[in-house]
């Protein structure tokens, strides 16, 4: 009669950064004694950026053989394929711990990995894990986006599962830096307590990028956030680009995002650019988004800071601003062989109040008169009047201009109400209508 093993196998996640909240990852004690076990268990993008898998054996035969692979389960990029592979022994004690670089595990999608150990008496100890790497539950997952391009992150979908708060922290630079190139979706729920604020830099040319983002690279979509910075807000001291939901937009899209905060460039150096929702937006799409609170500093607008061959449709800032420079929806804009490519559309800005005014133009900053934006069906109650913009006084002023708007040029993938209205009643009634979403 064959004698029985007892055996029990535990799958650790460990984390050089962050400790995991016992309430949402419990850990896993029970003792098995069947031969094929199976353990529900989660791993998190937060997991995934440690860089190690720990996996350990108790109860073994000591100073016996084993071979163990990780195996891609329903879900996967390449359901099947063995991940991850190797070999050890069991020591003295018949325990072992094995290190697995979790390389080769984040290159596949979200889905079920099952452990294989296969031990020298054709024992087999099954274990598996679910892997939720591109499931956005909280700040540390949320770091944790990895931006480097050449490690085949560009066709990813980051999906946000709940609202979830920074910490009392101030960040120094954006919470993800580097170039995100992939898809992320909030799916409407809330991002809160955003901190920035850059500290001193005493080298010539360095740049600030302050934002939930610091660049968004081309093929890049952001959409469906909801953006509330912490009381401080984004703050620049340096020369460079600051924007709510990124500093710097190249060949993106962002759509149905709002933030609400202040934003504001203390520098007064003339360098540092500032937009509610971008500070440089090049060749990108800002389609039904917003930003609420006070826009402060040399150069800055209600949406993107400075733009160059973007376009603006179906957004509004309603704030303070207070600017030497700017303009309401779009600051300074660049140009290639005179032509600056930006277009804006049924925008508008909603200012609560103008200050230090220099230089401040309804829609878009005037600063070179060779180059102009084309603007459609916009509006504002402040700044120099402007072609395709119409100024008035009151909300209800306003309200009733939004009314007459339907959406014709959305992104693929934005869905508008059945009648096409781009702007729907504000629960204040004394405010100006809010976006669709909102």
């Amino acid at each position: 009669m064959k004698k029985m093993l007892t055996y029990c196998v535990v799958i650790t996640l460990f984390s050089s950064c962050y400790k995991k909240d016992d309430n949402l990852y419990p850990p896993i004690d029970t003792v098995y004694t069947s031969l094929t076990i199976k353990v529900n268990d989660t791993l998190h993008l937060r997991d995934m950026s440690t860089g190690y898998t720990m996996i350990e054996v108790y109860k073994g035969i000591p100073e016996t053989d084993f071979a163990y692979t990780i195996v891609g389960l329903s879900g996967m990029k390449k359901e099947g394929d063995v991940l991850v592979s190797g070999s050890g022994k069991m020591d003295k004690s018949g325990n072992c711990s094995i290190s697995v670089y979790n390389y080769n595990l984040m290159k596949y999608k979200d889905g079920m990995l099952q452990v294989v150990m296969s031990l020298d008496n054709d024992v087999q100890l099954l274990d598996t894990v679910v892997k939720e790497e591109y499931v956005i539950r909280d700040y540390q997952d949320f770091e944790s986006i990895p931006v480097s391009l050449s490690d085949g992150y560009a066709d990813e979908v980051y999906k946000q599962a709940q609202d979830f708060a920074f910490p009392a922290i101030v960040y120094t630079t954006s919470p993800i830096e580097g170039a995100f190139k992939g898809v992320y979706d909030g799916r409407n729920y809330k991002i809160t307590n955003l901190t920035c604020a850059s500290v001193k830099r005493e080298v010539s040319g360095s740049v600030d990028r302050l934002g939930l983002f610091s660049s968004l690279d081309s093929g890049s979509v952001v959409k469906n956030v909801r953006l509330e910075l912490g009381t401080a807000g984004i703050a620049m001291i340096n020369q460079g680009y600051a924007g709510g939901i990124a500093a710097v937009a190249n060949k993106a899209l962002i759509s149905n995002c709002s933030v609400k905060g202040n934003i504001t460039d203390v520098s007064n150096n003339g360098l540092a650019i500032a937009g509610g929702i971008v500070g440089k937006g090049d060749n990108t799409r800002i389609i039904g988004s917003s930003h609420t609170g006070t826009i402060k500093g040399t150069l800055v607008a209600g949406i993107a800071g400075e733009a160059g061959n973007t376009t603006v449709g179906y957004c509004y800032h309603n704030g303070i601003v207070d600017a030497g420079t700017g303009g309401g929806i779009v600051g300074q804009l660049t140009a290639t062989n005179g032509v600056s490519g930006v277009k804006i559309h049924d925008s508008y800005v909603f200012a609560a109040d103008l200050l230090n005014e220099i230089n401040f133009s309804a829609i878009y900053y005037t600063g070179n008169a060779a180059v102009i934006a084309e603007v459609t069906n916009c509006f504002a109650n402040i700044g120099k009047v402007q072609s395709g913009a119409t100024l008035y006084t009151a909300a209800d002023e306003l309200n009733a201009q939004l009314l007459e708007i339907t959406a014709t040029d959305v992104p693929e993938g934005v869905t508008l109400p059945a009648d096409g209205k781009p702007y729907k009643a504000a629960t204040d009634a004394t405010q100006p209508m809010v976006l669709w979403w909102q």
